[in-house]
């Protein structure tokens, strides 16, 4: 039987399944070059879930950096202030925000898939444009999993099937999307700290100088934390670029 490759690409990360004849193999790094799960098809349940929720994560985020953008700009030009130019800057930025925003408002489709004592084991994203292509690996996944399971039916009344090590990610878990992923966030809140302080301060003369060393002290955590975002493959490392463009604002403009 041939295998069967399925590129998962929706708003949530991109991922990886791979259909063999006994196993499900998974990866779900950005790249697909990460490290795969492997789950034996005999221990996941026909029966299946079709879900569709709202990951909050996918509209507070860029929602909140949208307004943060928004409010940037508005203090520059409330104050006349031109800073070179910079007010442009938080008017693009909040632009991206938006866009991101309303990406993430409609709900997420996914098909849950249990193992044979009930608990989550992993989804499969139906997004619109893969619809077709989805419910075919779905239909080619149940129909794998049926003839095992018919196949074994016999043996499971006298030996107890094993018990899956895999726990992937399911939807029901709350804010697993972001579980682990901390590098960019860091990197994002460092940098607007970095690209901020000269504005606020400029703007409330909280400071007769520049701050260096707080200016300083963002920037190289703003830079830093993308780079450790990239070597940790986080499946939302890209996001860590908006922060070393933040960080990169007060060097080259101030």
């Amino acid at each position: 039987m041939a295998d069967r490759i399925f590129i998962q690409k929706s708003r949530i990360g991109l991922k990886i399944f791979h259909l063999k004849a006994d196993a499900l193999e998974i990866c779900s790094h950005w790249t697909g070059k990460g490290e795969t799960s492997r789950i034996e098809l005999r221990t996941i349940s026909p029966e299946y879930r079709r879900v569709a929720r709202r990951f909050t994560a996918l509209i507070v985020v860029p929602l909140v950096l949208c307004v943060l953008c928004l409010l940037a700009a508005l203090v520059v030009m409330i104050h006349g202030k031109d800073f070179q130019g910079l007010s442009i800057g938080p008017l693009m930025f909040s632009g991206t925000f938006l866009v991101l925003t309303i990406q993430g408002v409609p709900r997420v489709d996914s098909f849950q898939f249990f193992d044979c004592w009930g608990r989550p084991v992993f989804y499969v994203v139906r997004e619109k444009n893969q619809s077709q292509e989805c419910d075919d690996f779905v239909r080619e996944l149940l129909d794998h999993i049926e003839r095992i399971d018919s196949a074994e039916q016999m043996a499971a009344e006298d030996e107890t099937y094993p018990v899956s090590a895999v726990q992937l990610p399911s939807s029901n878990d709350v804010g697993y999307l972001f579980s682990g992923d901390y590098r960019w966030k860091l990197s994002i809140a460092a940098g607007a700290f970095s690209a901020g302080v000269p504005w606020v301060g400029a703007v409330l003369d909280l400071f007769e100088e520049l701050p260096f060393p707080l200016v300083f002290f963002g920037t190289v955590v703003g830079l830093g934390y993308c780079v450790l975002s990239y070597q940790a493959k986080e499946r939302l490392r890209h996001f860590s670029l908006l922060g070393a463009a933040f960080a990169l604002i007060a060097p080259l403009f101030y």
